[in-house]
Formats: structure tokens, C-alpha cells, sequence
């Protein structure tokens, strides 16, 4: 029995590199607000929790990430 109409498909299989839960990928991405707003935290803490640093924290934990600001 032939199906009428019915092309021969040939399917690719792409492989697609699985990565481990474990593989550090932040070498490959900008680091995101979540990840410079938990640093800053981790700051603050170190400082004794202090108020009123909480722009000294941010800014600290973006250039510990390598976030690059602009001067303008």
C-alpha cells in the first residue's frame, strides 16, 4: 500500500549540546539585575548591614560583576 501525494522526507537530527545543571554559563552572559541586586545584598551584609550605603552597595556590586557604566 502507497500513499498518494505523501513526499519521502529525510528528518535531520540536530544535536544540540545539553549542559550540566552544574556548568558555570555566567562567563557567557551579562550578569542580570537579580544577580547585581543579590551581590549588593551580600554587600550590605558584609558592612554590618548599615543603612543609608545602598547606592555605594549597588554600584560596588556591578563593578565587582564588570558591569560597565557610562559617565555620560
Amino acid at each position: 500500500m502507497t500513499l498518494k501525494g505523501k513526499k519521502n522526507e529525510t528528518l535531520e537530527v540536530h544535536a544540540s549540546p545539553i549542559r550540566s545543571r552544574s556548568e558555570n554559563t555566567s562567563a557567557n552572559r551579562a550578569p542580570s539585575h537579580d544577580d547585581i541586586r543579590r551581590r549588593a545584598y551580600e554587600i550590605h551584609l558584609e558592612q554590618g548591614g548599615l543603612s543609608g550605603r545602598e547606592l555605594a552597595d549597588w554600584l560596588q556590586a556591578e563593578a565587582e560583576l564588570g558591569i560597565a557604566r557610562d559617565s555620560s
